[in-house]
């Protein structure tokens, strides 16, 4: 793992654990023992920090369902497993992270709000369709409605 991976992984604990809003540059270079001037090097200023991280956990959310996806047997194993997964991935954050994200990143909560009701949404529909050519859920299902239920 290298340097700029290790404060990413570091400073998302910090704003987990303590909001984002409460966690400072100052915070996050005394903690890892890290120069503020490596520091704002790897990263030119919190939000971008913040977004690297935000950006960061979405390419492993996606990668994370798409191994659900190819791992499952049938639809039925895809929905649970991933409704399994994405509960506990939102189960470990605390609301003031999402809350500071939306208020004081509105610009990256977007890209939340786009992995939820973009890409989430689209993997629920199309495992609906799939579930019901595979005769495992029932004929009537409206695959865009529930999906769209689903991630509200």
């Amino acid at each position: 793992m290298d340097h700029t991976e290790l404060i990413l992984r570091e400073a998302a604990k910090m704003f987990i654990k303590f909001g984002i809003k409460n966690v400072t540059m100052d915070d996050i270079s005394h903690e890892l023992h890290v120069s503020k001037r490596t520091l704002y090097e790897l990263f030119h200023n919190k939000h971008d920090l913040v977004e690297r991280i935000v950006l960061s956990h979405i390419d492993s959310e996606k990668r994370l369902l798409l191994d659900i996806i190819s791992e499952s047997e049938n639809a039925i194993d895809i929905m649970l497993r991933s409704s399994k997964f994405i509960l506990h991935m939102y189960s470990k954050l605390r609301p003031t992270v999402l809350f500071d994200l939306k208020r004081i990143y509105p610009d990256i909560w977007q890209n939340v709000e786009s992995f939820n009701n973009e890409y989430i949404r689209k993997m629920i529909e199309k495992n609906l369709v799939r579930g019901k050519k595979e005769h495992l859920y029932r004929q009537d299902l409206e695959p865009k409605i529930l999906s769209t239920f689903y991630t509200l």
